[in-house]
C-alpha cells in the first residue's frame, strides 16, 4: 500500500512539473525612455511666416529677434516673446499684433500665424545655421 501511494504521488508530481500553464506569463513591454527635450534657445529659423524670407532667432531669455530678408541685427525687431511646451511652440511680437501657434520636431516649425485684424497665415520655418 505504501508503495502504491508513493507511486501515485510520484506520478502526480511529475505531471505537475510538466504541466503547461493555463496562459502565458505576462511580461510588460519595456518602458519608453524619454528623448532629449527640445530647446529653441539660441537657434535661428528661416522660412515663410506672414512674409517670404522671414527669419527668427529664439533668444535664451525667452525673447525673439525677427525680420525678413537678410539677417541684420540692426533692423531686427526684438519686441516679442516665445515659449516651448513639449513640441508646441508659441511666439508673439509687437505686443501680440502677430501671434504664432504650432509644433516643431526640432528641425521644422509649422503652424498658423494670425494677427489682430483677423488674417491667418500658414507658417513653415526651418532650422538653419545662423549667418555670420
Amino acid at each position: 500500500m505504501k508503495r502504491s501511494v508513493a507511486w501515485i504521488l510520484m506520478l502526480m508530481g511529475t505531471g505537475l512539473v510538466n504541466a503547461a500553464p493555463a496562459r502565458p506569463r505576462y511580461d510588460p513591454p519595456p518602458r519608453a525612455t524619454p528623448g532629449t527635450p527640445l530647446s529653441l534657445a539660441g537657434t535661428y529659423w528661416f522660412g515663410k511666416c506672414y512674409a517670404d524670407n522671414f527669419w527668427i532667432i529664439f533668444e535664451e531669455q525667452g525673447t525673439i529677434n525677427w525680420g525678413y530678408g537678410q539677417l541684420d541685427a540692426k533692423k531686427a525687431g526684438s519686441t516679442g516673446t516665445w515659449r516651448l511646451e513639449g513640441n508646441k511652440v508659441y511666439f508673439e511680437f509687437n505686443r501680440k499684433t502677430l501671434e504664432f501657434q504650432g509644433t516643431t520636431d526640432g528641425q521644422i516649425i509649422q503652424g498658423l500665424t494670425f494677427n489682430n485684424s483677423g488674417s491667418r497665415y500658414v507658417t513653415t520655418l526651418k532650422l538653419t545655421p545662423r549667418p555670420k
